[in-house]
């Protein structure tokens, strides 16, 4: 089955493996003749990569100023990005989007999850995904490439993995154990995402 148009996005902590199953993902499809159209946050248009070094670079801004930060940045990857592509057919896989800040700004830095998604649904544009992966890690990996909020120690860490877990029972996102062979994680998503597009269908 070829997937119809679908927004999917993986969360998880730092080292869990979402950058490169995205790119597994991503490159399975599209040999299967899916459109598909692969982004990140922060980031994914002009103004969002132009805010991602000031969000992941900055050693600690007010909890509210990093949400404001991080909703703006959405609004703009969902106007000038998302919405086009779904648009046009596309599928479109995301690595983070709105769990970030619902785990980042808002369980790790005390603001009530609602509260959080209430700011990002201030705008018409932010839409919500069909589909949220969570690569669960059970304890921190070594990586060579850390922004600052990663840089913040082990109790961060697991505050955040703590934070992701929590959200995937209330919400119930698809977890995988990040621990398992690449190979198997890409098959589990795949199947997911395929039995996702069925029941769209």
């Amino acid at each position: 089955m070829i997937p119809r148009s679908n927004f999917v996005v993986f969360e998880g902590v730092d080292g869990s493996g979402k950058s490169t199953q995205v790119e597994r993902v991503t490159q399975l499809l599209r040999r299967e003749g899916v459109l598909v159209m692969a982004t990140r946050e922060p980031g994914g248009c002009d103004f969002a990569e132009s805010l991602r070094s000031l969000i992941l670079d900055q050693d600690k801004l007010d909890p509210w100023a990093e949400a404001m930060v991080m909703a703006a940045s959405r609004i703009e990857h969902c106007r000038t990005t998302i919405r086009p592509a779904l648009a046009r057919g596309e599928m479109v896989i995301s690595d983070r989007y709105l769990g970030s800040s619902l785990v980042y700004q808002g369980i790790v830095n005390g603001i009530d999850v609602e509260e959080i998604y209430k700011l990002n649904q201030l705008s018409d544009e932010v839409i919500d995904p069909d589909l949220v992966i969570l690569l669960d890690l059970e304890n921190p990996r070594r990586i060579s490439d850390q922004s600052t909020f990663e840089k913040r120690g082990e109790a961060f860490w697991f505050a955040v993995r703590d934070g992701y877990r929590e959200l995937a029972k209330r919400f119930g996102w698809f977890t995988i154990d990040a621990e398992m062979e690449l190979a198997d994680i890409t098959e589990a998503i795949i199947g997911r995402i395929l039995e996702k597009a069925g029941s769209k269908g």
